[in-house]
């Protein structure tokens, strides 16, 4: 729902890419072996079929340069990347690395032997790297659907309790199964359910590192709410500009029908307009303290008045918050708090 912008440490996401490139090459002798270039490197040299080594030979090229790229590059180098080999593999320079089986994109032999040597199941199962890099990213909320909270477990083991969606499907890029920007938190209903395996690319649908759905779209009803009844009225996502990006996430995400299950959300919003009418506003701001202080002026009011009803005052607190976006966006529509 909202663009992943910075690290908790508030320095870029590229600067964090780097050092998680870092983290897949460590530099110690004792462990340098066991670097993902040197994997690739051994593979390359003892590759005796063509169609293979040619693949591993533009991974390897100017001391890695192109690895470097694939791990470390934004997502329309990525994509720019998956075009690049999938006409090397139309070309019949290098072997296929997905097929399409009974509806389903399946990796091939080739595909598997590449997502083995990039060892993303090992790193998904130590848990070490990602959850140190998704602890610097400090994303608390699914970033496709906003209704999930995004949960780490810091002792005795590390360990996440989310999924990793790729962006563009690790079936069909198994080399891009650890590239920075490829790698999405994400809820399960989002990664296994809704998304899966579907095609995303950067050129055409919402990608959480570059793009602000927030700002593209916002949430409002299709009707005025009639005595608390929660058929009176629908939850509604109304794309404010890049109406084809919002209509595919709408649709590949299904974040219509899955906010139908948070009407009664909805309905106590309804309830704070009618407590906080303006002229209840207009008395706190006259008569009212908080915390021994008379309000001197609005901000401070609707501030108080998001406090006590938990709904976020900002964009700051949305993306923190399960269903952030939505309360936000209702709570401005509502005049609960000012647009």
């Amino acid at each position: 729902m909202f663009r992943i912008k910075q690290t908790k440490n508030k320095y870029s996401l590229d600067r964090l890419a780097k050092k998680y490139y870092r983290k897949l090459n460590p530099c110690a002798p004792k462990r340098k072996t066991h670097t993902l270039e040197n994997r690739i490197k051994e593979q390359e040299k003892a590759e005796t079929v063509i169609e293979k080594k040619r693949f591993y030979q533009l991974l390897t090229q100017n001391h890695c340069a192109n690895l470097k790229k694939i791990i470390i590059g934004k997502p329309a180098v990525l994509e720019a990347w998956y075009n690049r080999v999938e006409s090397l593999v139309n070309r019949k320079e290098i072997l296929p690395l997905w097929e399409i089986k009974n509806g389903k994109i399946k990796s091939t032999d080739f595909g598997n032997e590449i997502l083995s040597l990039f060892n993303y199941k090992g790193q998904r199962k130590s848990e070490y790297t990602f959850y140190w890099l998704f602890k610097e990213l400090n994303i608390l909320v699914c970033p496709y659907c906003g209704t999930s909270y995004l949960e780490f477990i810091d002792t005795p083991k590390p360990k996440l309790r989310f999924h990793i969606d790729h962006f563009i499907p690790k079936a069909m890029a198994p080399y891009l199964s650890l590239s920075f920007y490829n790698l999405i938190p994400a809820c399960n209903n989002c990664n296994s359910g809704e998304k899966g395996e579907k095609f995303f690319r950067p050129s055409t649908h919402i990608h959480p590192y570059i793009h602000d759905f927030n700002q593209w779209a916002k949430f409002t009803i299709s009707a005025p709410i009639i005595s608390n009844n929660l058929k009176s009225f629908d939850i509604q996502i109304k794309a404010i500009s890049h109406r084809k990006r919002i209509e595919k996430a709408k649709k590949d995400l299904n974040l219509e029908p899955i906010y139908k299950n948070f009407k009664n959300r909805v309905i106590r919003l309804d309830e704070i307009k009618n407590e906080y009418n303006e002229t209840a506003k207009q008395s706190l701001l006259n008569n009212g303290t908080y915390s021994g202080t008379i309000f001197s002026n609005r901000e401070e009011v609707l501030a108080y008045i998001a406090k006590t009803t938990d709904i976020p005052y900002n964009e700051e607190e949305a993306r923190n918050k399960c269903l952030g976006k939505m309360r936000l966006d209702l709570a401005k529509e509502f005049g609960i708090l000012d647009p």
